[in-house]
């Protein structure tokens, strides 16, 4: 394995003081030391599902947009929220299939007085272990035709869940 190294770094360099990086540089297409191991590659993900994973994704303890702050309350222009919905979406929501369903888009995340914005709603609702399960294989479906997502069951069990928000935000509070 050395060795492959050593000659790899003596061709790097041949390659360099030549002049010429064109015709001397050979840029192998298998991983590097696939023919040397003979082992196959054994990719696992190991995660805990604790109670951890089932709290609010967005919370007002966590700095999200990187300034060295805590985010508290719900920052829509400096945080896209992800989750199920689609940030740039209005939603209304039909208590016939008691599901939020897309009404139009926003450039701006806001909508009017009477539709819900997906970016809020990802805010609101997102636990961490939906934002994990999204990001691995697109969330927890009710049904598969038509695709319908679900969140995850939230135990009773003293965790937090509460988001205060005023007309500061908005002068609708579903509609930020």
């Amino acid at each position: 394995m050395a060795r492959i190294l050593m000659q790899g770094c003596l061709s790097l360099i041949l390659a360099l003081t030549q002049g010429s990086l064109a015709w001397a540089l050979t840029i192998p297409t298998q991983p590097l030391l696939q023919n040397t191991l003979q082992v196959n590659p054994i990719n696992l993900l190991v995660m805990g599902k604790s109670h951890n994973l089932f709290v609010a994704a967005y919370n007002d303890y966590t700095d999200l947009d990187g300034v060295g702050m805590p985010d508290i309350g719900y920052k829509p222009k400096s945080i896209d929220y992800y989750g199920y919905f689609d940030s740039f979406k209005c939603y209304t929501y039909s208590s016939s299939s008691s599901a939020f369903i897309p009404y139009a888009t926003t450039s701006d995340k806001t909508c009017d007085g009477s539709h819900w914005s997906g970016d809020f709603l990802n805010y609101v609702t997102m636990s961490r272990i939906d934002v994990l399960r999204k990001s691995l294989y697109g969330g927890k479906r009710a049904s598969a035709s038509p695709a319908t997502l679900i969140r995850s069951n939230i135990p009773l069990d003293a965790h937090v869940w509460g988001k205060s928000f005023g007309s500061v935000i908005s002068t609708s509070p579903r509609c930020p």
